[in-house]
Formats: structure tokens, sequence, C-alpha cells
């Protein structure tokens, strides 16, 4: 029992230190944004939105037949503030602080059952994305680009769900870590996309582009633990089994957004 208490007291000082680290990488764009609009040539600011698409793939769930696993489509959400730095007409670098819902839906089918069962893991992120942007030239019309680049995202809140509605009691013997333990506290990614930038107005662009992220470590938390009660002893197992191979997490989407353009001296 003082395992499970000390754990607990580790996870709130571990829960209080995050919350300092967001909020000290929000104060210091806030703290940079003023002395950026002065000093580069073009500054732009914004914000989007983005329908998209995920997935969480594992290769163990890949190859198990399609009676005991399949994958289903899942759709989220995502958008947050955008801005970039021109150095030139056609380069420069762009970031996002995004707040994304995604996630996986999947179909299992347990033994004793007649119908397969609909599962959710739903997964929320806040993400920043730093990338490079190389675009046409910005007199015309419509500006074409293509940017890339690497994402940090945090997760702050995950939950499962699924429709399956017969009554199982839980163990009183067996304590599971919940939802968002089991997944990986921070995840990269590598991030990219190409689109268009529409003038509305000598400063106003409307954008419009394509976006890829394709994760470069594990979604998963492979060291998640549970706790069992076996008589009086406490014991300590691993959530995952040894021989589960890495999660890889791709998301996809059409992003759609404003952006307003400072031009020095003007």
């Amino acid at each position: 029992m003082k395992q499970v208490v000390d754990s607990k007291i580790v996870s709130i000082f571990e829960k209080i230190l995050r919350m300092k680290r967001i909020l000290f990488a929000l104060l210091f764009l806030v703290s940079i944004l003023p002395s950026a609009v002065q000093a580069q040539k073009g500054l732009k600011v914004g914000f989007t939105a983005s329908p998209l698409n995920s997935w969480m793939l594992n290769q163990q769930d890949i190859d198990a037949p399609e009676a005991d696993f399949k994958y289903r489509t899942t759709w989220g959400m995502q958008g947050g503030l955008t801005g970039g730095v021109n150095f030139s007409n056609r380069f420069g670098i762009m970031a996002n602080i995004l707040y994304s819902a995604q996630g996986q839906r999947f179909t299992t089918n347990p033994e004793g059952l007649d119908r397969g069962i609909k599962n959710n893991i739903a997964l929320y992120y806040l993400k920043l994305p730093v990338m490079l942007r190389f675009s046409t030239k910005p007199v015309k019309k419509v500006v074409w680009s293509i940017y890339g680049g690497m994402q940090i995202a945090h997760l702050t809140k995950a939950k499962f769900f699924n429709d399956d509605y017969r009554f199982i009691p839980d163990n009183p013997n067996v304590r599971y870590p919940n939802t968002r333990d089991l997944y990986n506290e921070w995840h990269y990614s590598l991030v990219g996309g190409l689109g268009a930038d529409v003038r509305l107005t000598r400063q106003l662009y409307l954008n419009l582009n394509v976006r890829v992220e394709n994760g470069i470590m594990d979604t998963e938390k492979k060291s998640a633990q549970y706790y069992e009660r076996q008589f009086n002893r406490l014991l300590v197992r691993n959530y995952y089994p040894d021989n589960r191979p890495e999660t890889a997490l791709l998301v996809y989407g059409f992003n759609f957004g404003f952006t307003y353009h400072f031009i020095k001296g003007r």
C-alpha cells in the first residue's frame, strides 16, 4: 500500500512540473512576439483549423486476423494559432500552437459474443510544430508553398470507451492505470505539407493546405504497469506484453485558416 501512495505523490509532482513547463513555453512565445514584429522583414499571424484522420499503427494489430481485430477510420479535429517570419521573398519559418483531438477506433471480437465490440481510443494533444517554408513569389494572387519540420506534442488527456454492454465486475485485487498513463506524455513527429495562400486584401490571406504528421517514437508507454494483490503481497506487472512492437502515430488532414501579414515600412 505504501508503494501505491508513493506513486500517487510522485504523479502529483510530475503534473505540477508539466504545467510549469507548458506555462514557461507560452510565456516565452508571448515575450518574443513584439520584438519579432519590429525586427523581421515580414511577420504573419493568424489561426488555423483542420479536420484530420489519425491512425495508431502497430504491426501486431495489423497482423492479427480481421475476425479478432480490425482498424476503423478515425476522424478528429485540431485548431489553434499560427505564425511565421519571412527572411526573404520565398523563404521563412513558421510555427503553430495547436490543440488536437485524435486517436484510434477499432473492432474486437471476444469469445462468447455474437457481435464485434467497437472500441475508441481518444487522445488530446497540445502541439508545437516548427517548420521551414519555401513559397513562390508573394506578388501573385495565389502563393504556393511547401513546408516541413519537427513537432513536439504533449498529451493532455486520454479516454477509452466501447459499446460492450456486458456486466463484468471489477476485480478488487487488480488496479489498472488510467488511460492517460498508457501513452507517452511527450511525442515527437516529422511534419510537412503543401498548399496555397490566397490574397484577400493587401495583408490578409486565406490559407489552404494539406498536412501530414509521422510519429518518430512509440505512442504507447511500454513501461506502464498495473498492481495485483495476491494474498498479502502487492505485485507490480507490466501492462503491455514484452513482445509488443512500437505503435506509430500517423495523422493527416486538410488545413484552412487566415493570416494577417505585417509588412515593415507600410
